[in-house]
């Protein structure tokens, strides 16, 4: 899933990562502490978004392992943390950027059909959809498909990815390791394919001055994605009280949050059965947004089936999910969008 204008503050990326990430509650004066720490390795380092991101999540990640998964993140027990991963050193800092390319070198990435013109053994990288069909992981684009190996790693499929490994047998990749493709520069893409449409919605160089007035006016605009939503089970709605409780006190609003299937923790195959639980799930969820009005009231809720929710049809692309069971839902979130699952990978676009 793809979305323009994710830009977050570095208060925003610290919550994102402990709160939403790893489910823990960090305080006022833990969350200044990082950003006076951060704020003054960024400065002296001059690291870019994916390099800051990174470093909050070894952070994060590091706390845990720790201090076990607490509900509160204590200010001396994270500057214990922070101090033993030596992170304004230089070294660490070097180890962190070479997780992530800062800036995409199209000539080292290779299309999913070149594969087969490498010799086997040798160690490459490929762009390429990731797919699940006939029981196996493929890796196309509008050319090609070759099967993977992803005994070493795994990722949900419906991403855009680069994957490194090796050619091993034929038409089978041995991945090593995947990303995301790094971040770039709107310009930088305009330069390789001009005004190719990525989202179906054809844009004026007008469209595109407002584009990037919005962008300058919402620098703090962010978004939540979150998949596998069990709306069936109690955990779900502790977490996601706790979450929403934290962007509320914060005054850190999402502008939009998309939920993504499946929506039980079981298949939707008896309709007598599942659909009293669908009602009850979605219900319960309603009546949980309403209780932070500032969420309620100005976020985008856009709900996505997944493979084993209710199929109107029987098959894939899944239809929306019918309005018998969301509209109490909809009556308390004015917001909320019940979309298809037929263009995953699928966009967001501002409207205006």
């Amino acid at each position: 899933l793809s979305i323009e204008f994710t830009t977050m503050s570095l208060t925003q990326m610290i919550l994102h990562q402990f709160n939403t990430i790893y489910g823990l509650i960090i305080r006022p004066e833990s969350t200044q502490y990082l950003e006076e720490k951060l704020g003054d390795i960024i400065r002296r380092n001059n690291l870019q978004r994916n390099n800051v991101s990174n470093i909050i999540e070894e952070i994060a990640n590091a706390y845990v392992k720790q201090n076990g998964q607490i509900d509160f993140v204590e200010l001396e027990k994270l500057q214990e943390v922070f101090e033993a991963l030596q992170l304004s050193q230089e070294k660490n800092l070097k180890d962190i950027e070479t997780l992530m390319p800062e800036k995409v070198d199209r000539d080292k990435f290779f299309h999913v059909i070149d594969a087969f013109d490498m010799p086997q053994g040798e160690e490459f990288t490929i762009f390429g959809l990731l797919t699940f069909s006939e029981g196996k992981y493929q890796l196309e684009d509008k050319e090609w498909q070759i099967w993977l190996d992803l005994s070493e790693c795994f990722y949900n499929e419906g991403n855009f990815i680069l994957a490194k490994g090796r050619y091993v047998e034929v038409q089978k990749f041995k991945v090593t390791s995947i990303e995301h493709p790094p971040l770039e520069d709107p310009d930088d893409t305009r330069k390789e394919l001009g005004h190719l449409d990525f989202l179906g919605i054809p844009y004026s160089l007008e469209d595109e001055e407002v584009i990037k007035r919005y962008e300058r006016e919402w620098k703090n605009t962010f978004l939540v994605i979150m998949s596998d939503l069990w709306l069936d089970q109690s955990k779900t709605f502790a977490k996601l009280r706790t979450m929403f409780k934290v962007y509320q006190d914060e005054n850190l609003i999402p502008f939009v949050f998309v939920l993504i299937g499946n929506f039980l923790s079981e298949p939707f195959v008896n309709a007598d059965v599942h659909s009293a639980k669908y009602r009850v799930a979605f219900d319960s969820l309603g009546n949980l947004i309403a209780e932070f009005p500032s969420i309620a009231r100005y976020s985008h809720f856009v709900f996505v089936p997944g493979c084993s929710d209710f199929c109107l049809n029987g098959r894939s692309p899944q239809r929306h999910i019918p309005n018998m069971y969301t509209s109490r839902l909809k009556s308390k979130v004015p917001k909320a969008i019940f979309t298809s699952d037929r263009h995953l990978p699928s966009g967001l676009d501002y409207q205006f």
